[in-house]
């Protein structure tokens, strides 16, 4: 397989939010999207987290069903001037294939997308700006970043644009997971203070369980 590019760390550089909100919570047997946590639902968390981490737009991908219901149920913050809506029309995918319908909606000049599951509503707003503080920073060869919380490897990964077409067209048997593995040499791992990077929130007893921490 030929290499991607390298990063061009363009200046300024203009990271976007990615929120997969399409799936259809199996295993919760609700929409973990209308899920609330301190007032707010799982979906104006994520998308407010990245917000507030530096991210200068969010796409969000939802399903078919949640488009025909207004998408926010409500919700104050959602849509917004930074935000856009677009649908997975199809219940049955694979996040990779929600991931994709993003990427596509991006902009022209997004440099690199922040992308977090809408089961994972606790990460910290000082977690993603650590990580755009850290693609900054980085040797141009980086391509992903990912933050790790005493030794565990969480959300949101970012992902450099020049991963955008191995992401979109390859074949990826393990979904984005592939390309985080493949490209391993090109991954830098930030440590973050932050034990909801690997708190994905898939069944009504993690839910207790988020519900239960202070």
């Amino acid at each position: 397989m030929t290499p991607p590019a390298r990063n061009p760390l363009p200046a300024p550089m203009p990271v976007h939010g990615i929120v997969l909100a399409a799936g259809r919570s199996s295993r919760m047997g609700a929409p973990k999207a209308d899920l609330e946590l301190d007032g707010r639902t799982f979906l104006e968390r994520c998308i407010d987290l990245l917000r507030q981490g530096g991210c200068r737009a969010v796409v969000v991908v939802v399903s078919d069903e949640r488009a025909g219901a207004g998408v926010t149920g409500g919700a104050p913050s959602l849509p917004g001037d930074d935000v856009l809506v677009t649908v997975n029309p199809d219940p049955a995918s694979q996040p990779i294939d929600s991931l994709r319908i993003g990427l596509a909606a991006l902009p022209v000049d997004c440099a690199a997308a922040a992308v977090l599951p809408v089961d994972a509503p606790n990460v910290q707003p000082a977690t993603v700006a650590r990580l755009l503080r850290a693609l900054r920073e980085a040797d141009p060869g980086t391509l992903i970043l990912r933050p790790v919380h005493r030794g565990q490897p969480g959300h949101p990964t970012l992902f450099t644009r020049a991963l955008f077409p191995e992401l979109a067209t390859g074949d990826l048997p393990h979904g984005a997971e592939t390309v985080v593995e493949r490209h391993a040499d090109a991954r830098l791992d930030v440590a973050v203070d932050d034990p909801g990077v690997a708190a994905n929130v898939n069944t009504p007893a993690d839910y207790r369980s988020l519900q239960a921490r202070p």
